[in-house]
């Protein structure tokens, strides 16, 4: 998993601030290295904000507002892409921007439940 991607990361946003780039390692280390795996896209993150506290070692929700923070920095660098927002019952899925995943609209129709297609655009 994300060895590949932790190493674009840290060769393509070398400049970042250490709060930014531990998380963009984190995400980059738990997405799957292209091509992907048994149907699974690579370069996609699912986990939610629980896990990125736990990477980051910030003990409680009360430093969700620096997550946030941190996740719009990635934002505004294009290191990372939401492809789905906040739902009832998931967490948003964000697409970390190696150069070597598959385009946006094909990850989205594999989010919307065409597993394959992303293989098959």
């Amino acid at each position: 998993m994300g060895g590949t991607n932790v190493r674009v990361m840290m060769a393509t946003h070398s400049k970042l601030e250490h709060g930014p780039m531990r998380l963009l390692a984190h995400m980059a280390a738990v997405s799957l290295d292209p091509p992907g795996y048994q149907g699974y896209p690579p370069c996609i993150y699912w986990a939610g904000p629980e896990l990125q506290r736990l990477a980051m070692g910030y003990p409680n929700p009360t430093f969700d507002r620096r997550l946030r923070e941190f996740r719009a920095t990635l934002l505004g660098i294009g290191a990372i892409h939401r492809l789905r927002p906040y739902g009832q019952r998931r967490h948003p899925s964000w697409l970390v921007m190696t150069g070597e995943q598959p385009d946006l609209s094909t990850a989205e129709l594999w989010l919307s439940g065409s597993r394959g297609a992303w293989q098959r655009a």
